[in-house]
């Protein structure tokens, strides 16, 4: 269940970047959208992914890992690419795609459907928390 998901996670973001345009915010913002939309739709292997990782077996729990750091790697790449073209100001760049992360995994605890933001608030609500960490321009 946890690799398929991971590579239906790995799918979404890398469409969503690839479809986004040359510049990193739009990148980062279409990346947290793509990665919110999965969280909200596959929020039980999202908290074991996060909460009983450390019940797997060695191999498993290795390649889980593995896979979470080819997504990350996604949003590294990202963050440097804006802080090198000026975009992103942020002084912690080495943290914020940790950070940006840590923030979209944590949804799956909360999120509810019937609650107060839809799927696409949520996505956007936290593409421009995203965009904020970074010291990225606001889209008004």
């Amino acid at each position: 269940m946890l690799e398929r998901a991971n590579d239906e996670l790995r799918t979404r973001v890398r469409r969503a970047v690839a479809e986004a345009g040359d510049d990193a915010s739009s990148r980062m913002r279409e990346a947290v959208r793509a990665y919110v939309g999965f969280v909200v739709d596959h929020q039980v292997a999202m908290l074991v992914s996060t909460n009983e990782v450390r019940y797997l077996e060695p191999d498993d729990r290795a390649a889980l890992v593995a896979e979470r750091d080819t997504t990350q790697g996604t949003f590294e790449e990202i963050v440097a690419q804006g802080v090198s073209s000026g975009e992103f100001r942020t002084p912690h760049a080495a943290d914020a795609a940790r950070a940006i992360l840590s923030g979209i995994g944590a949804i799956a605890s909360w999120y509810r459907p019937d609650g107060r933001l839809s799927r696409g608030q949520l996505a956007e609500q936290q593409a421009r928390y995203a965009l904020a960490l970074l010291e990225a321009p606001l889209p008004h």
